[in-house]
């Protein structure tokens, strides 16, 4: 894996914030784009979560990693452990929904459980769809006729 980390860091830069493999007893970071990235603090905080992690997967929005989502893809035994990539949510507002706000335009980038990844407004990360329900809201049964 370290002789090819390098080359998938450049085809990432931009589209995640760190690339690193993180293996039971070391890890290595292939690159990111803070200078002063913690990589064994963040590889020790990871370890417990990678540890059940057996096929690529994309994670639920982590904010005590600074509101990332994971990719990892779990390496075959012996070659490294799991590769990880770093979606900040805030690389995707500044990357997509930035134009959208200076439109006045709302928008949220919603992953498969409800939660928003990213939104036209930062501090919407993290939250559940749930929490945007007014009581005044009911569901339509498409079945019911119109009176």
């Amino acid at each position: 894996m370290v002789l090819f980390g390098p080359f998938l860091w450049r085809q990432l830069e931009g589209r995640c914030s760190a690339l690193l493999s993180v293996a039971p007893a070391r890890s290595h970071l292939f690159g990111s784009t803070d200078p002063d990235f913690p990589t064994e603090k963040i590889a020790d905080q990871l370890r417990p979560i990678l540890r059940h992690i057996t096929e690529p997967t994309v994670t639920d929005v982590l904010p005590a990693l600074g509101h990332v989502n994971l990719a990892c893809v779990p390496m075959p035994p012996g070659t490294g452990g799991t590769l990880v990539a770093f979606i900040s949510t805030t690389q995707i507002e500044s990357r997509y929904l930035h134009d959208l706000e200076r439109k006045n335009i709302v928008a949220a980038v919603v992953d498969h459980a409800g939660t928003v990844v990213a939104g036209t407004n930062s501090k919407l990360a993290g939250t559940h769809l749930q929490a945007f329900r007014r009581p005044s809201t009911q569901p339509v049964d498409a079945h019911e006729p119109w009176s």
